[in-house]
């Protein structure tokens, strides 16, 4: 059981992560900078429901410091099209089914997002009908890895919807605020 002031991520994200630091060519460098124990965390992730999610971000920060920003966002990306995606695939279906754009996704991602993350509050506030503001609030301060790879996520729900978008501005506030200001066409 993690800290009181952390977060738990389940055992298909942190096997999903693991899958996505290995697809990307990125885990033997990774765990080469790791101790054995902390090596060991990574070899069965499916071996416990929860995981503390220390262990995704220490891996996370391992891939940031040696392979880069750029290929931890992929790795976010990677987790949410081929293991998180799948999992929630009806409900992003259902979300999508009137035609609707990332928007419908947004709305709807604190639910998405259960099956990987607990605790974990998203909100969705639309500035216009292509554009608006997405909020997460961990139960603490963040690493900013985190921040990298939910970015990977977001660009997974521009393509999932067919409609290409950008991050505007990102921020990182205090005790474990995350902020995206997007915009698509």
């Amino acid at each position: 059981m993690p800290e009181r002031d952390s977060y738990e991520l389940s055992a298909a994200y942190m096997n999903g992560l693991v899958s996505a630091v290995r697809s990307g060519g990125f885990l033997d460098g990774a765990l080469i900078t790791m101790t054995e124990v902390e090596r060991a965390s990574y070899q069965q992730p499916a071996r416990q429901p929860w995981w503390d999610a220390r262990y995704a971000e220490h891996l996370a920060a391992v891939v940031g410091e040696v392979f880069g920003e750029w290929a931890l966002e992929q790795v976010g990306y990677t987790v949410v099209a081929e293991v998180m995606g799948p999992l929630v695939k009806a409900q992003i279906e259902a979300a999508l089914a009137t035609g609707a754009g990332p928007e419908a996704l947004f709305a709807h991602l604190n639910d998405l997002a259960r099956p990987a993350v607990r605790p974990l509050h998203i909100a969705w506030t639309a500035s216009s009908p292509t554009a608006g503001r997405l909020e997460l609030t961990y139960p603490r301060e963040l690493r900013k890895e985190t921040q990298v790879l939910w970015r990977g996520a977001i660009r997974y729900a521009f393509e999932v919807t067919h409609r290409p978008g950008k991050i505007v501005k990102e921020g990182q506030g205090p005790a474990g605020h995350l902020s995206y200001e997007l915009d698509w066409t």
